[in-house]
């Protein structure tokens, strides 16, 4: 296995739909299918397994955090994004990010619930994660415009901080 050698999962935004993959190893796609829960983990064997979040499941931002001390600011960001938020801060999970120039805290935010839902649908089919990722993160921010990925059933713009 080399660090090239990867299965890319699509998570749904309904948590009991299909997940759909790729397989990519040297630079290209070797396989692709619509249902990685389904065909379970020989997908995965030899690679590694990275999961992309829907984009309107999770919201990206960032706030600044006074203190510099880890425990510190994951203690303080859900409150610090309490008023910004439509959920109670409890049942939300918050992914720290790097720390900007300015001295603002990248934050991804996603529903405790769903986050639940897809890791135990995957650990059920044999199929453990590395890192989630929100799929427009990987989408490349063009300085004097934006990117738009299209798909038959949606689109996402690209960047975000």
């Amino acid at each position: 296995m080399t660090l090239a050698d990867g299965l890319l999962l699509r998570l749904p935004a309904d948590p009991a739909g299909p997940v759909a993959w790729v397989q990519f190893g040297q630079g290209r796609v070797s396989a692709r299918g619509d249902d990685a829960v389904a065909e379970g983990p020989a997908l995965a064997a030899n690679r590694r397994v990275i999961a992309l979040a829907p984009g309107e499941c999770v919201l990206l931002t960032s706030t600044e955090v006074p203190s510099r001390k880890p425990h510190h600011v994951r203690r303080a960001i859900p409150f610090l994004l309490e008023e910004r938020l439509a959920e109670e801060v409890g049942r939300l999970h918050f992914a720290l990010g790097p720390r900007d120039e300015a001295g603002r805290v990248a934050v991804a935010v996603v529903a405790r619930d769903l986050l639940a839902r897809w890791i135990d649908a995957l650990e059920a089919a044999g199929l453990a994660p590395a890192p989630r990722f929100r799929g427009p993160r990987l989408l490349p921010l063009q300085e004097d415009g934006g990117t738009l990925a299209r798909e038959a059933h949606r689109a996402q713009r690209g960047g975000g901080p």
